[in-house]
């Protein structure tokens, strides 16, 4: 059996022993990288067949550099940083990781829609400063009955609305991607009906040219003026500065963000801080202890199947068996 080499690119977590308990016996050579940019990851992988990545890009200039490499796997749900057709005409197949925190992320919009509705974070903040009197979260209106609009409908939002139907709301969702009429519980809906008939917006979307600030002014101000935006997705699926101008001009009540524009540059003066009808978690939403295990298990069984010559079971380009690679 060939020996492969495979180069872990970078990782938000403190270590991989999962994975080299899983693959060892392959007698593979696994590179821990942390890499940092992808000069650095070019460095590592000239002999790589493997190429695991969180969070640095793979693309054409990887591919030209690396000519033994023959699979790619994110180390997310996404995989928008690996340049699937690029990969595609050099014959390497894409992987991802499509069970990765669904519940983690589930629950976690679930909460966020629910410390909306309640105004949790700003009835907290308020007793915290002395103000212990409900006539201050006034007016507060109950979460059944009302709409949750789903925007993207894939695994974690078809999660989520599983979750929510407990909790007694009325369900819509835009996906161009799906033809069923009703899933899990939602009605599919064009995106201005979501956006025009939701007191929820949750949005569960990839970033890709299509959708880079599809959450933008116009849309903003399709929704109701009691109405809340709710992103897990990725931070250039709204515009910021569109989000704050609507929520000072009174189009919408409030909104939570797990994610944000350009995060690594994060501070204090940030001005979505600067609204007390924001909530801000640092795009926490996919932690669990769980999710990590997890997603190294499955994660290094993917690359098993690979170099044991099975069937992949998250493989995103299927049309690369039938391309002649460009190398």
């Amino acid at each position: 059996m060939t020996q492969y080499n495979i180069v872990y690119a970078d990782k938000s977590f403190p270590d991989i022993d999962e994975v080299y308990t899983i693959l060892e016996p392959l007698g593979v050579n696994l590179i821990d990288g942390q890499c940092h940019n992808v000069e650095e990851l070019i460095a590592l992988s000239e002999n790589a067949h493997i190429i695991i990545s969180e969070l640095i890009p793979v693309g054409v200039t990887v591919f030209k550099a690396c000519p033994k490499l023959k699979l790619v796997v994110s180390n997310n749900i996404g995989f928008d940083i690996i340049d699937v057709p690029a990969a595609t005409q050099y014959g390497i197949r894409v992987c991802n990781n499509p069970n990765y925190c669904l519940q983690e992320v589930a629950e976690h919009t679930i909460a966020l829609i629910l410390c909306l509705a309640r105004k949790i974070v700003h009835a907290h903040n308020l007793a915290y400063a002395g103000h212990y009197n409900y006539n201050d979260l006034k007016p507060l209106f109950r979460l059944s009955g009302s709409t949750v609009g789903f925007i993207g409908f894939g695994k974690i939002a078809r999660c989520v609305a599983k979750k929510l139907k407990g909790l007694d709301v009325n369900m819509l969702f835009y996906d161009p991607y799906i033809i069923d009429p009703i899933l899990s519980g939602a009605i599919k809906s064009t995106f201005e009906e979501v956006l025009q008939a939701s007191n929820y917006i949750s949005l569960h979307l990839p970033l890709t040219d299509e959708t880079y600030h599809l959450m933008d002014k116009n849309a903003f101000s399709l929704m109701k003026s009691s109405a809340c935006v709710i992103n897990v997705a990725r931070g250039g699926v709204l515009d910021s500065q569109a989000l704050i101008s609507a929520l000072e001009n009174g189009e919408i009540r409030g909104a939570a963000l797990d994610v944000m524009e350009n995060e690594k540059s994060w501070n204090k003066d940030n001005p979505v801080l600067q609204n007390d009808n924001i909530i801000i978690t640092p795009h926490s939403a996919w932690y669990s202890e769980d999710a990590m295990n997890q997603n190294k298990v499955d994660l290094a069984n993917e690359i098993k199947r690979f170099i044991k010559a099975e069937k992949l079971t998250a493989l995103v380009n299927p049309e690369v068996s039938a391309v002649i690679p460009a190398h």
